[in-house]
């Protein structure tokens, strides 16, 4: 008959033998994108894009009609709005999130084979032309969405009007 002791022990001994291999593969996959992010320039990326973003939101003060009397003002938040991205959006906050995404997105060989492929001149024009591309992908985004605003609005408002009217039955 199995003693249940020694039964038990074994499974738990077996569970962490065979479980080391695990957490060393997880180890390496981390690393690996560590080195990718490293390798991509992914935190200048981030400080490149909040440069870029700042003539962004000054044309934004054309859209909105603001004065000249008004701008000051309309600075002053822009200048404190980036503030507070900058300070949400730092490096050490953002790091750790996406060695998690992109750990969980792509396996261990994709991740080296970026790593890879960013050590290619091409790779290294892609990493210095990304921000340009992230923020005229944001504009362009942002023009399709002014353009469907006012179907959206009249589609709320129609949404509204659908829902008063079968309420008061």
């Amino acid at each position: 008959m199995i003693n249940i002791k020694t039964f038990y022990s074994s499974v738990v001994l077996s569970l962490l033998v065979f479980a080391q291999p695990g957490f060393s593969q997880d180890d390496s996959h981390r690393e690996a994108v560590i080195e990718f992010l490293q390798v991509s320039g992914a935190s200048t990326v981030i400080d490149q894009t909040f440069d870029q973003m700042v003539p962004s939101l000054q044309g934004m003060a054309a859209q909105l009609g603001v004065s000249e009397e008004q701008r000051p003002i309309f600075d002053k938040y822009m200048r404190l709005m980036m503030e507070d991205m900058r300070a949400a959006m730092t490096w050490e906050r953002l790091e750790p999130l996406l060695v998690e995404v992109y750990s969980e997105v792509f396996t261990e060989e994709e991740v080296r084979e970026m790593t890879e492929f960013y050590g290619t001149p091409i790779g290294q024009k892609m990493k210095e032309r990304m921000p340009e591309l992230a923020i005229a992908t944001s504009n362009m985004t942002q023009q399709l969405l002014v353009e469907v605003m006012p179907v959206i609005q009249q589609r709320q408002q129609e949404l509204i009007e659908e829902l008063a009217a079968t309420s008061s039955n």
